[in-house]
């Protein structure tokens, strides 16, 4: 259908055909400014939030870390004060043996010193400061019939010295 065939229905038919064309991209340029619009307020909305679950989770791994590092702490220490039982049982326990074994009559005044020199040793070849004799929960004990100015402990040293 031509329209210089003379139809007269054609001129107001092609207008109402851009009519309905305009109003269709009117409505359709609304909707694509209102998606745009709602995106606009989601990236606001979760950038705001993501920002704040940063934060939190800043603060949770440093709340972790420091529960994390006390309970270590804790932990080190309970370590060393148990060893540091064990060390002195293990002191006592050599004086008791060195005690009822005779050893003092056996020519060995210094059994529980000899041992608490080598627990010293080994603490020392795994690079732990050992205690000094008298200090720390490791006592020097003179046992009788001793020197005392002859303590393998200490080196040959008296205690304190």
């Amino acid at each position: 259908m031509d329209p210089s065939a003379g139809g007269g229905d054609e001129p107001a038919s092609a207008d109402k055909r851009r009519a309905n064309n305009r109003e269709a991209a009117r409505v359709s340029r609304m909707r694509k400014k209102a998606r745009l619009d709602e995106l606009q307020r989601s990236v606001v909305f979760l950038t705001r939030e993501n920002s704040e679950l940063r934060e939190q989770n800043e603060i949770l791994r440093r709340v972790l870390s420091r529960e994390t590092d006390s309970s270590v702490m804790e932990l080190l220490e309970h370590l060393r004060s148990e060893n540091q039982a064990l060390k002195v049982a293990v002191y006592d326990t050599a004086q008791t043996l060195a005690m009822t074994t005779g050893a003092l009559e056996k020519g060995m005044p210094h059994a529980a010193t000899a041992l608490a020199a080598a627990v010293a040793e080994d603490e020392a070849a795994r690079g732990e400061p050992a205690p000094a004799p008298g200090a720390a929960g490791l006592p020097f004990v003179q046992l009788p019939g001793s020197d005392p100015t002859s303590n393998p402990a200490t080196g040959g040293a008296p205690p304190g010295h």
